[in-house]
């Protein structure tokens, strides 16, 4: 299901003491039609004419968790987009919605939707069909039509109770618009309660940069959202880059990059979800030569499981003030995003370590070096091990240790090298696909194939994200990326720990 926000202008607002219980209604554009917007799962969604049934009469919520407060009573699917009237309930809730909206607080509708006809526009999620299943009332969005336009609430004597604590609101202040219908304006009490805020996940940050840099929300809104979850770094803490001005180059970053990550088949993750699903062989298919022609062929149980792994997120973030970004030399920001990307390769290498590890065959070690690379090799099952390239990974001190190997002295096939020319040592050895991996334990060898495991991870990853905040001269920086691992022939690898 995707939920779609959109963003409101000042609302206006109809409160009138005209003794019906009728008057209790939000009125507004539900969904714009042809408007390309982020969506809560990050994804970007447009929605087509009449993409949903006008006689929907779906429950509207304080926000998507949120309680009911009542239910769409009447829809006009026009030109520009779908036009909803809400009919609020007499609960707490609901007396809260009305002033609200009425303020202008609330001035976002939500919907949420199943679509059942859609296709895909690049990145963009067309709905051409979906099944209605509620609607929102929210403060903030990604849309900018979809708007809560008029706000009518009746308030005669006994019909909405204060509670004790509740404060009283009266709606004579602008920017509202008050029809009075010849009374002076009511006085509606709100209870001190609001919508709970959502957490401060990196789809959200993520979105609320996306909306800031579009300029449909303040950027004060977001510096207030943001700025306390985030460490602030100014340029007492980054003396060593920002004076003095004469040091043209930065030096001593060591990209320790992630080989074993990339030697592993690599995919795009799916553009929603977190979690991804995998096939896995259990019982392989057999076959074998047919006696004679209209004799039984091999016919063999097969069982194939479907497996799923989570998408994780790796993410770190800093408040930079403007000076420390601008008045650095060398420049502080690019040292920043380099050295944060090279801390977000560590941690990915060492979660795909974590996952394949445990999984990998133990093999005890051998004599010499050329010993170990046999024994590993040798682990491996031809019948769970797929055709394909295999690979070796070697922890730095055993590549190291790999020096004293005398060329003459190995078998005939052994034309293995390895350059020392950097600290990232580049290896060759007969077509063997051989790494030297930094995140490797020490004293480890593995061995296998490059098809046993496939490294989902976001396009472009990891992807630098960043806001300024005008009012503080402040930049707001993150690096992130998501990432899934998925062992589909766990039985194609082999560990070694030395002694």
């Amino acid at each position: 299901m995707i939920q779609a926000t959109f963003r409101s202008p000042t609302v206006q607002a109809e409160l009138a003491d005209t003794g019906t219980a009728s008057s209790r209604t939000i009125t507004g554009i539900a969904v714009p039609w042809n408007q390309v917007g982020v969506v809560a799962d990050g994804r970007k969604v447009k929605f087509l004419p009449g993409s949903l049934d006008a006689a929907a009469r779906p429950i509207v919520s304080l926000g998507h968790t949120g309680n009911a407060i009542g239910r769409v009573t009447a829809n006009d699917s026009g030109d520009s987009g779908m036009r909803t009237t809400v009919k609020v309930s007499k609960v707490p809730d609901g007396d809260d919605a009305l002033v609200l909206a009425a303020d202008g607080v609330l001035g976002m509708f939500s919907v949420g939707a199943e679509p059942s006809d859609f296709h895909w526009d690049g990145d963009v999620m067309v709905v051409a069909a979906a099944e209605w299943q509620h609607l929102a009332l929210l403060p903030l969005g990604a849309f900018n039509d979809a708007v809560v336009e008029t706000v009518a609430a009746s308030t005669p004597q006994g019909e909405i109770m204060p509670t004790e604590t509740a404060p009283v609101v009266s709606t004579e202040a602008p920017p509202a618009t008050v029809e009075a219908a010849g009374q002076p304006p009511a006085l509606v009490p709100v209870s001190a309660a609001r919508p709970a805020q959502p957490p401060l996940t990196l789809n959200r940050i993520a979105n609320l940069i996306a909306q800031a840099n579009r300029g449909e929300i303040d950027t004060a809104a977001v510096k207030a959202t943001i700025q306390a979850a985030l460490t602030n770094v100014t340029t007492t803490n980054v003396a060593g880059v920002v004076p003095p001005a004469y040091r043209a180059e930065l030096t001593g970053i060591v990209d320790h990059g992630t080989p074993l990550l990339n030697i592993f088949t690599g995919a795009t993750l799916p553009p929603a979800g977190m979690a991804i699903e995998y096939p896995q062989w259990t019982t392989k298919p057999t076959t074998g030569i047919q006696a004679a022609e209209k004799t039984q062929v091999v016919s063999t149980p097969v069982q194939i499981d479907l497996k799923s792994a989570p998408v994780i997120t790796i993410a770190g973030a800093n408040d930079l003030s403007l000076q420390s970004v601008e008045r650095s030399s060398p420049s502080f920001l690019e040292a920043y995003l380099r050295a944060a990307a090279v801390d977000w390769g560590r941690q990915a290498e060492a979660y795909l370590l974590s996952i394949i590890t445990p999984l990998a065959t133990v093999v005890p070690p051998g004599g010499t070096y050329i010993e170990n690379v046999k024994l590993l090799l040798q682990a491996l099952d031809p019948a769970t091990t797929p055709a394909g390239p295999l690979f070796l990974a070697l922890s730095y001190d055993i590549a190291v240790s790999t020096v004293d190997v005398v060329a003459t002295e190995g078998p005939a096939f052994w034309e293995g090298n390895i350059n020392f020319g950097s600290m990232q040592p580049t290896v060759a050895s007969d077509g063997l696909n051989v790494v030297v991996d930094w995140n490797l334990p020490p004293k480890t060898m593995m061995a296998g194939s490059t098809q046993a495991v496939t490294v989902h991870k976001s396009a472009g990853a990891p992807t630098d994200i960043r806001v300024v905040d005008v009012s503080l001269l402040g930049l707001d920086v993150g690096v992130y990326g998501y990432l899934a691992v998925a062992p589909e022939y766990p039985d194609a690898l082999a560990v070694m720990t030395l002694l």
